[in-house]
């Protein structure tokens, strides 16, 4: 999962085959459902990877998957998380989400 800010929205990707053109990244909010698409003109090679900015506007909280292409050849496939935190180690997108609730029928423990 690639980890981006509403104001950096800079992904490194280790592609499949290293581009020689243009690419294509389609990017699906999955709440919404709705996608768009981005050309992406310049971008950075290095030993294994490849970086470059995202256009487009992200929410705070919002998950997003992408699919990076050169022409119909899919060089990488991800999902995105959007947040202004910078501390990402301590970050926890279900803290506080579960809750154990107890359900017994023969004496066992569901969860």
């Amino acid at each position: 999962m690639h980890i981006i800010s509403t104001t950096d929205l800079e992904v490194k990707v280790v592609p499949r085959q290293f581009p020689t053109g243009d690419l294509t990244v389609k990017i699906t909010n999955e709440e919404t459902k709705s996608a768009s698409t981005i050309t992406v003109t310049t971008y950075t090679k290095t030993d294994n990877d490849i970086t470059f900015d995202l256009t487009g506007t992200f929410k705070e909280a919002e998950f997003s998957t992408f699919r990076v292409l050169e022409g119909s050849t899919e060089l990488y496939r991800g999902k995105i998380f959007c947040t202004d935190q910078t501390d990402y180690t301590k970050y926890s997108t279900i803290e506080n989400a579960y809750t154990e609730k107890e359900s017994s029928t023969n004496g066992y423990l569901f969860r």
